[in-house]
């Protein structure tokens, strides 16, 4: 056990004018393993200069038992920015049950500065008792706290935390409904979908995209038809890149059409190339009879865009069909998109072809 006299020496070799001294010492207080040490060591250090107390909460951080959550919490709460912050990240590494009562404790009653890293924490460690005093936290008339809570909630992933996040829809300030449409976005099922519709007519595009990659993750299908509108007619780039995102993640017959639609007509540069890596990443199955059909089309340019992605799907069974095609077309440039298209075709059976014979 390491007597009051040893502890004293040591916090007074810490302030010493010499640097070798001051080292040694610093040395000295890591290498030091006694629990029992802490609560007098506190009693030293608690009302000395805060380089002091900055490097006993070094020390707790190398301890990391239970007993070193009592002097940390008090010095979370210190008004020195510099013990505060060792204190914290003193904190961050330890996890015990001690730690969670006590981070709880501070919701209720600790100052902004400790109250935002209770909330971090309990989220980044998704402890799930923590829920009940998060979510009264919702209402918290400081805006930054409600958005750090909700972020933990959404960390935390407990489904109770879903119709508490949804009466925050009914926010007025963009940044909360922001946060509160990721949440419940990965948080809740296809039964929340219902309640995040009428924000793809948001003013803000920011809202407008937030919701849409929301009903997308949620899978709801019913969102299907105002996701078309959205990529036909939304002003936003931004929301029409994440349309092409959410079609290339659900697939299926009719968004193949919609998505070549947009990879073929949509004024963005970016939002063409995002339609093209979602039709690519639908399956097989599901696009290439779409793709035969659409290059029936009257409409020219659509016709060629379809030669090429039908190519590009890799299915041999297209190749003669794009072969004739290439030889009976008289617009070059749909050509052009046919000669690409084959040229990926040929490109796969040849492959494919190497591959058999080396097998």
């Amino acid at each position: 056990m390491t007597d009051v006299a040893e502890l004293t020496r040591m916090v007074e070799e810490l302030k010493s004018p010499r640097p070798f001294i001051r080292g040694k010492a610093v040395d000295n207080l890591m290498m030091l393993r006694d629990p029992e040490a802490i609560p007098r060591l506190f009693k030293i250090v608690s009302k000395d200069v805060d380089f002091i107390k900055v490097q006993f909460c070094h020390w707790l951080a190398k301890i990391q038992t239970e007993a070193a959550v009592p002097p940390l919490i008090i010095l979370l709460l210190s008004k020195s920015e510099p013990v505060a912050y060792a204190a914290m990240h003193a904190l961050d590494q330890i996890d015990n049950d001690r730690k969670t009562e006590a981070l709880m404790l501070l919701l209720r009653r600790g100052n902004r500065f400790s109250k935002t890293y209770a909330i971090r924490s309990l989220g980044a460690n998704k402890k799930i008792k923590a829920m009940p005093y998060l979510i009264t936290l919702l209402q918290d008339q400081d805006k930054e706290i409600r958005e750090l809570v909700i972020d933990a909630l959404r960390q935390i992933g407990d489904p109770a935390a879903v119709k508490p996040l949804i009466k925050l829809l009914n926010s007025v300030d963009e940044d909360t409904l922001h946060r509160t449409l990721f949440a419940l976005g990965e948080m809740g099922d296809v039964r929340v979908g219902a309640n995040l519709t009428k924000f793809m007519n948001h003013p803000s595009e920011k809202i407008r995209k937030a919701a849409v990659w929301a009903l997308g993750r949620l899978n709801y299908r019913k969102a299907a038809p105002d996701f078309f509108k959205l990529l036909k007619n939304d002003t936003s780039e931004i929301v029409r890149e994440e349309v092409c995102k959410r079609f290339g993640k659900w697939g299926g017959r009719a968004i193949v059409e919609a998505l070549l639609f947009a990879k073929t007509y949509d004024p963005s540069q970016n939002v063409r190339v995002f339609a093209e890596w979602a039709i690519s990443d639908i399956p097989l199955s599901e696009k290439e009879e779409v793709l035969a059909k659409l290059t029936d089309s009257k409409d020219e340019k659509l016709r060629g865009e379809a030669y090429l992605e039908l190519g590009k799907t890799g299915s041999e069974r297209w190749i003669i069909k794009m072969e004739r095609a290439l030889d009976s077309e008289k617009n070059p440039q749909i050509k052009s998109s046919i000669s690409e298209g084959l040229a990926f075709l040929r490109k796969q059976k040849v492959g494919s072809s190497g591959l058999r014979s080396e097998i």
